[in-house]
């Protein structure tokens, strides 16, 4: 592939890079954590990994062996940040008003993110932040490359993975300025002066978003296969399909559908059984995580179309100031790959095209993509300190 940063260099405009996409086994390094050795946990108590939360069609795990869910966990931790806005009532499910678990309850004054972290601290910190219907697991392979010469965290958006996932109504209601203010206190809490952002997919907007209101606290933003014309303004009828006023609830009550629904459809290449059960455990073990998906979805089909045209908007304009890269997956099938090109053609946007990846590029070539985050960010690097030297 010769030199990634001679090759990122010389882009004018909107320029293709094709990189080998041969997968690799992956040699990780172990790293330890003070963390809650539960699945779930309040203040207080310790609920054991097999234990629902009382509503959830499948409640708890398959078996009790050692599974990846497992290894993730050993990786991760929690960090709290963003308060509950308004009332935090009891959170009952919306189908019969049967209280949910404590599982499913708000027991902090602040939000529960999961987290993984790796690297050496004094390193630059890359803040990786996942899609729709996605999670942090889905950087697994992401974070141990580029932890070797960054610092890296990947964190579970609210709603998602192993975060909190607060119903609708009880001090959190999914919107994008929501997700904005919230990404707001969680970067405030990782007290880093160097941060850059990686966002994937339908989450770039609360991203631009937080960036042009704080243009100093990120160095750099890079995404990845985000939604930024009207093409992109319609959310995939398969996901649709949980905003059905008679069947959403029972439809994202089912972990099957509500994960590996989606899953396989912005993949493009197959996902391993064992990584599907990682995926669909949290809807395995609290039906809060259906519940907070279709919340998701809804919000984000009301809010789409204006959110790109305020992207469009906020990245064309001359006050902004964060260098941005944009990656694309040319076989994308959630957001149209000739949209993003026209786009960056038409404003002088870097992009980089990976022709054998799909929606989700960490779960197709994820050491393709990892080598070009940390090309992209030696590049942006090096045309920051060439204009200080101009100046």
């Amino acid at each position: 592939m010769g030199s990634l940063a001679v090759q990122l260099g010389s882009f004018h405009g909107a320029q293709i890079l094709n990189p080998s996409t041969v997968k690799k086994k992956l040699k990780r390094k172990s790293f330890s954590f003070s963390r809650v050795n539960a699945l779930y946990a309040d203040d207080g108590e310790i609920a054991p990994q097999s234990k629902g939360d009382g509503f959830s069609f499948y409640g708890g795990k398959y078996s009790d062996e050692r599974d990846k869910t497992d290894d993730w966990w050993a990786r991760g931790d929690f960090m709290y940040a963003y308060s509950p806005q308004g009332s935090s009532n009891t959170v009952k499910e919306p189908l019969f008003g049967m209280k949910l678990g404590a599982q499913s309850q708000i027991s902090s004054n602040e939000y529960r993110w999961f987290y993984v972290e790796e690297g050496t601290n004094n390193n630059h910190t890359i803040l990786l932040l996942h899609g729709l219907c996605s999670q942090a697991y889905s950087f697994r392979h992401v974070i141990s490359i580029l932890a070797k010469d960054y610092h890296v965290i990947a964190v579970d958006w609210l709603g998602f993975g192993f975060s909190d996932k607060p119903l609708y109504g009880n001090g959190f209601n999914y919107t994008t300025q929501e997700y904005t203010n919230a990404l707001s206190c969680l970067v405030d809490r990782l007290k880093s002066n160097q941060i850059s952002i990686v966002a994937q997919g339908h989450f770039t907007p609360p991203v631009v978003e937080y960036i042009s209101a704080n243009p100093f606290k990120i160095v750099k933003l890079i995404m990845i296969n985000p939604p930024v014309s009207k093409e992109h303004s319609a959310l995939p009828s398969n996901l649709l399909e949980f905003t059905n006023l008679f069947l959403g609830d029972i439809f994202s009550q089912d972990p099957f559908k509500a994960s590996d629904g989606a899953m396989s459809r912005i993949s493009y290449y197959a996902i391993t059984e064992e990584d599907k059960m990682v995926y669909r455990k949290p809807y395995l073990s609290s039906g809060s995580a259906g519940f907070a998906l279709k919340s998701v979805i809804k919000s984000f089909k009301k809010e789409l179309k204006d959110s790109i045209l305020s992207v469009r908007s906020l990245l064309t304009s001359k006050n902004w100031e964060t260098p941005i890269y944009f990656i694309g997956g040319l076989n994308d099938r959630w957001l149209n790959y000739k949209s993003l090109k026209t786009f960056c053609e038409e404003f002088q946007f870097k992009l980089i095209t990976l022709d054998k990846g799909g929606h989700l590029l960490q779960e197709d070539i994820e050491i393709d993509l990892a080598n070009i985050i940390t090309g992209t960010l030696i590049v942006m690097y090096v045309q920051v300190v060439f204009q200080l030297m101009l100046l």
